[in-house]
């Protein structure tokens, strides 16, 4: 009994002391309470319990300790009006069973693909998982984002934060090394998601983290494709790639080709039969206008540069809502879910069915098999050295278009127009009714 009311006691305290920090304290300790009755149900509530971050503005996102994924995140539209931009799911099953093609997660070791799920490191061949086929995606088959991550909250003034961890042990999924992997999510009071990922190892291995949140701005809920959204993607050349999907070494200028994006360009204009690419996106970009020479020279544990550059910008034209990536990475692979229910039809949150293109994926990277890759740069981090890939999502909005705007002007300006008729008319009305008809003279 006496344990028992310490306990409420010293949990008391940490909510008075710090509210921020109370989800995660009483997660932990209604686990140890309940471990003896029923572990099973407890981690499986412990992994859907999301981290909730707002600002005043109205933006909110929901992280879960699984995966580290983005489940929701809901910002204002155009006419103020919260949104889910998000696809994702609203049960922990479909993120583990495999259904989820990565909504929302941090993928890792490497993100994206290895051939043949082998690399050579240091003289020594390894052979790590493969789960598409003969490739390694992802991470492979129990990837970091099919992990539970251990997380704590935080407030840094008007911004509020979760930092997640996880302790990935020498040998999982094939990969060297003991690695100590940390993602900070960072909601800021100007509308912007930084996520922050890191990394050590105590062997040399490769590592490259991505998050991997699919995005639909016109609202996860409208079932809708992304085919209407305007896109922007500063960069002058792809890495093509094989039937595997596998890049093949070489680096194409986009010049003269549906991959050129570094004018804003609809997506339904390229993604048809007489488009040039009637599957969509799926490549990866070499960032900010670099060669394949220049990414490879610039590139130190992980980035390219110090502070995220402008990489990225989509919008949607009913909602309004814009969408700005900043990244310190020197790729992006853009995919704008081409195969997204090609097989099973994929069913999300508030049983929305999600259709072909429902939604678009902006995953800052390195790139795919870099490590088995001369032309490419470097993805293995040592001992002694952080990893460091920052990732920026900046949510805004359109101004009100142009047409829009002098219609509603135009209106309003008929309606003056009728007001000033009606009220003139009235007083026509009434000036007669009291008008002098001179006088009146009787016939004799």
């Amino acid at each position: 009994m006496h344990f028992v009311f310490s306990t409420l006691l010293f949990v008391a305290g940490t909510w008075l002391a710090n509210p921020t920090e109370v989800r995660q304290d009483m997660r932990s300790t209604s686990c140890f309470m309940c471990s003896r009755r029923n572990l099973s149900s407890c981690l499986q509530a412990q992994k859907l319990e999301p981290f909730i971050l707002k600002n005043h503005r109205g933006v909110e996102a929901h992280i879960l300790p699984y995966g580290a994924i983005v489940q929701r995140l809901t910002v204002p539209d155009r006419s103020g009006r919260p949104t889910d931009v998000v696809l994702g799911f609203d049960t922990l099953t479909p993120y583990e069973d495999g259904t989820s093609p990565y909504f929302g997660a941090l993928v890792g070791r490497f993100a994206n693909r290895i051939a043949n799920a082998t690399f050579e490191l240091d003289g020594k061949t390894y052979h790590i998982s493969a789960n598409e086929n003969t490739t390694s995606l992802h991470g492979g088959k129990t990837g970091f984002s099919k992990r539970l991550w251990k997380g704590h909250v935080f407030t840094e003034g008007e911004d509020s934060g979760v930092m997640l961890r996880y302790e990935s042990p020498d040998g999982e999924e094939g990969y060297p090394g003991s690695l100590t992997a940390t993602v900070t999510y960072l909601l800021t009071s100007s509308d912007e998601l930084r996520i922050s990922m890191e990394g050590s190892s105590q062997a040399p291995t490769p590592l490259n983290l991505a998050q991997h949140t699919y995005f639909n701005l016109n609202g996860q809920h409208t079932a809708s494709t992304v085919l209407n959204h305007d896109v922007t993607v500063h960069a002058s050349y792809i890495t093509p790639v094989d039937k595997q999907l596998i890049p093949t070494g070489a680096f194409m200028p986009v010049a003269g080709t549906p991959y050129n994006l570094n004018n804003s360009t609809r997506l339904s204009h390229t993604t048809h039969q007489g488009g040039g690419l009637p599957d969509g996106y799926d490549i990866n970009y070499v960032l900010f206008g670099l060669t394949g020479e220049q990414a490879k020279e610039n590139m130190l544990h992980g980035k390219v540069w110090d502070e995220p550059q402008p990489a990225v910008r989509i919008s949607s034209p009913t909602t309004g809502i814009t969408l700005e990536v900043a990244t310190t990475s020197p790729g992006l692979q853009f995919y704008s879910g081409g195969l997204l229910s090609m097989g099973a039809p994929v069913t999300g949150k508030g049983g929305v069915q999600y259709p072909r293109f429902g939604g678009f994926a902006v995953e800052t990277q390195n790139f795919p098999n870099a490590i088995n890759t001369a032309a490419f740069p470097d993805s293995v981090l040592r001992p002694g050295h952080m990893y460091q890939n920052v990732c920026v999502w900046r949510f805004g909005t359109l101004p009100t278009p142009t047409r829009l705007r002098k219609l509603v002007m135009g209106l309003g300006l008929v309606l003056a127009l009728a007001a000033a008729v009606t009220a003139y008319m009235r007083f026509i009305g009434t000036s007669s009714r009291h008008r002098w008809r001179g006088p009146s003279y009787a016939k004799a």
